[in-house]
Parts: C-alpha cells; structure tokens; sequence
C-alpha cells in the first residue's frame, strides 16, 4: 500500500469509473435475471420482490451514489477540504 500525501482527482475519477462499471454490470446481469423469474416463470412471491427492491437499493445506493461522491470530491474546490485526509482501518 503506498501512502500519499495528497488526493490525486485523476484517482478519484478512476475510482469513480470503477464503481460505475461494477454497479452497470450488477445491474445488467442481475435485473434480466430476477425480470425472467418474476415475468416469465410466473414467480411473484413477496420473498423475490423483496429481493429485487434490495438488490435495486444496494446497486444504486452503493454504486452510483459512492461513484457520484467521487466524482464530486476530485473537483478542485473540494480538493482542499480533503487535502490532509487519509483512510485508515481499524487495527492498521
């Protein structure tokens, strides 16, 4: 792991990339599947329907939310607010 002193916007934007490709690929995989289930298979329990509303939050809450903030955060007006920020886990 390399430690920086600074947060490089082109990162971020990358990360933003990321999350963005990983959140579409969920959604383009995962949503035709429950889509057959519930449509074509007749399947329309409470139990599938609740799982895809989750898997529909989870997606865009965590995909494209966490790649949105990214994409606020490389902008250079916020840069400095972040300047001496670092991650840190717990135990590290």
């Amino acid at each position: 792991v390399q430690m920086t002193d600074s947060i490089d916007p082109r990162e971020l934007v990358h990360f933003a990339l990321r999350v963005y490709f990983a959140s579409n690929v969920v959604a383009l995989f995962i949503y035709p599947v429950l889509g057959l289930i519930i449509h074509a298979c007749g399947v329309d329990s409470i139990v599938l329907i609740t799982l895809l509303g989750a898997v529909r939050s989870l997606q865009y809450a965590f995909g494209n939310q966490l790649g949105d903030a990214a994409v606020e955060m490389a902008k250079p007006h916020w840069l400095a607010t972040f300047e001496r920020t670092r991650l840190v886990f717990p135990g590290c």
